[in-house]
């Protein structure tokens, strides 16, 4: 392709679940809009790198089944991989409680879309949804431009309802693929590591004892580990953790 290769919107559907697929001559990326409005492909052109994680079964674990008659139960449902708006993640509105175990209501459905350019110079998508049981109306805007390396998105919420919702709202990525390896570095501000599942096996301790720097976690094994520098995929290697008093809102992966 010439540099001067177009922005293109194709709309597609895998498995049953609708997509979009916006490319320009550097990027390929898929956005479900039959799931979540989910983040599937971002794809890297010139190396025909994703850099989503993808799980063995994919999408397929939705053929035949209709999501805007049978939603999933939580946002990991039939989990595929890639990157979903786990929103609300925790809820209460009134006498509505959405719990870890049903959240992320964003992610279990169809959203609706409309193409809002689709031009040489650019393509963008509007998504949107009202979602149940919680008075939330989301939208989430797509866009890449010509010769351009970067995906953009918006996102806003609206309260539909009469009074006030507390809530907490996680994005969640998943890197990997060809892309994850040894030759990738994890950047973040100063922050802290703190164990959560150590510390709901045994409470009872202070929360400063489950906290380490990120450079020096203990690993199961006793071996310790510098999280910033990512193994190999041979690795194999399980471990979660939460970054506390983070000092800046931006984390990267180099």
């Amino acid at each position: 392709m010439s540099n001067n290769s177009p922005c293109t919107i194709a709309e597609t559907a895998v498995s049953n679940i609708k997509m979009l697929v916006l490319e320009n001559i550097l990027l390929k990326i898929s956005i479900l809009t039959g799931k979540g409005a989910d983040l599937y492909e971002f794809i890297y052109k010139p190396l025909d790198m994703d850099v989503l994680l993808k799980t063995g079964a994919g999408l397929e674990g939705f053929r035949g089944r209709n999501l805007a008659e049978q939603r999933l139960g939580m946002y990991s449902e039939l989990y595929a991989g890639g990157w979903q708006d786990c929103l609300p993640h925790r809820a209460r509105y009134g006498s509505i409680e959405i719990t870890q175990d049903t959240g992320g209501i964003a992610a279990t459905l169809p959203w609706e879309y409309e193409i809002i350019e689709n031009t040489a110079d650019k393509a963008a998508v509007r998504c949107y949804i009202q979602l149940p049981e919680i008075p939330m109306y989301v939208e989430k805007t797509f866009m890449i431009r010509q010769n351009d390396p970067v995906l953009y998105i918006g996102e806003r919420i609206r309260n539909t309802g009469n009074s006030a919702i507390a809530f907490t709202w996680t994005q969640h990525p998943a890197f990997g693929g060809q892309f994850l390896d040894e030759h990738v570095t994890v950047e973040v501000p100063d922050c802290i590591a703190f164990h959560p599942r150590q510390y709901a096996a045994a409470p009872g301790s202070g929360l400063g004892s489950y906290e380490e720097p990120i450079d020096r976690i203990t690993l199961p094994s006793g071996a310790a580990r510098n999280i910033p520098e990512v193994l190999p995929r041979e690795a194999h290697e399980q471990l979660f953790l939460v970054l506390k008093n983070i000092s800046e809102p931006w984390a990267r992966l180099v």
